[in-house]
């Protein structure tokens, strides 16, 4: 099924081109599942001048050139695993709406960045928010849809969860030269708000569970000095969770941890933490998106330093 209509989709809605050997680029296109029409087969426009719309639902799977300066912003790409030609491949799902007759849409390409793999475009489409509409409720008052939009999704963030139509990527775990894991330290910043509170879950796991290696501060206000917790005071309940000791000792303050994280589910994911640079189906030159996370490279030491600035209530 991957063709001709995925060259179809690549010819007459899709850019996924190179503008330079060193450029990350769409390698293939793969589209999995169509529905024709969709929508239950409603149309769209007035006097249905749009036609009706069909789903695609696929993979594009890309590649990036880990000795092109410009990607050595992405964290340890020269430490993940090459194919062949020495590049550092990934893959991500691909979810498209576009009128069947693509002469009666406006030729216009709406592309929305989703949150968590979640699509968020529902709403402003008059629409419920659903990861897979298919429906003609689903289509809402079709604000989109009634204009001719192409509608596209790429999963882009490797922390999302898989399931519930989520769009997710796969990039690949990196080691160090010797097959190690690569560890480095992580911080995060909770608000626990409440006297009942106390357990909260961590970003990264933590590499070790001895709370003598890691910190734990606490502080009545974001502006207080902190106060370092003895590691007595609190305990990992696993790798990503930490327990305050006794139950309640710091209810309604803020805690700020931080440990050294261990790679194997999101910090050794070949990502940069600030900006992203992989190609997209969907436009033809390299997306920049940024993340909450910060990163720092003391370029002497080889060293890298994994943090996560959450500020969010745990309730």
């Amino acid at each position: 099924m991957t063709q001709p209509i995925a060259s179809c989709i690549a010819a007459g809605l899709l850019l996924a081109v190179s503008h330079g050997p060193a450029e990350a680029r769409i390698t293939r296109l793969q589209i999995t599942t169509v529905q024709s029409p969709t929508f239950e087969g409603r149309t769209f426009g007035t006097g249905g001048v749009v036609g009706t719309y069909e789903k695609l639902i696929g993979r594009a799977y890309g590649e990036v050139d880990p000795n092109d300066p410009r990607n050595a912003l992405i964290i340890d790409l020269v430490l993940a695993p090459r194919n062949a030609s020495g590049k550092v491949e990934y893959a991500m799902d691909v979810y498209i709406l576009k009128p069947v007759d693509m002469h009666l849409g406006n030729r216009k390409l709406f592309v929305e960045v989703n949150n968590r793999g979640n699509k968020l475009f529902g709403a402003f489409n008059g629409a419920p928010i659903t990861n897979d509409p298919t429906t003609a409720a689903d289509a809402g008052s079709a604000f989109l849809m009634n204009q001719g939009y192409a509608l596209a999704w790429g999963g882009w963030d490797p922390t999302a969860a898989p399931g519930g139509s989520r769009l997710t990527i796969q990039v690949p775990v990196a080691h160090n030269a010797d097959g190690s894991l690569i560890t480095g330290p992580s911080y995060e910043y909770l608000v626990f708000d409440n006297a009942t509170t106390v357990q909260a879950g961590i970003t990264y796991p933590a590499d070790s569970l001895d709370t003598t290696l890691a910190r734990l501060t606490v502080r009545q206000h974001l502006t207080d000095t902190p106060t370092l917790l003895a590691p007595t005071d609190w305990q990992f309940v696993n790798a990503k969770t930490i327990q305050l000791l006794p139950a309640g000792t710091c209810s309604g303050k803020a805690l700020s941890t931080s440990f050294r994280t261990r790679p194997e589910i999101r910090s050794s994911r070949v990502l940069d933490s600030r900006q992203r640079a992989t190609s997209s189906p969907f436009c033809g030159t390299r997306q920049r998106t940024t993340s909450a996370i910060r990163t720092r490279w003391p370029a002497r030491r080889g060293r890298r330093s994994l943090s996560r600035f959450r500020s969010r209530r745990v309730t």
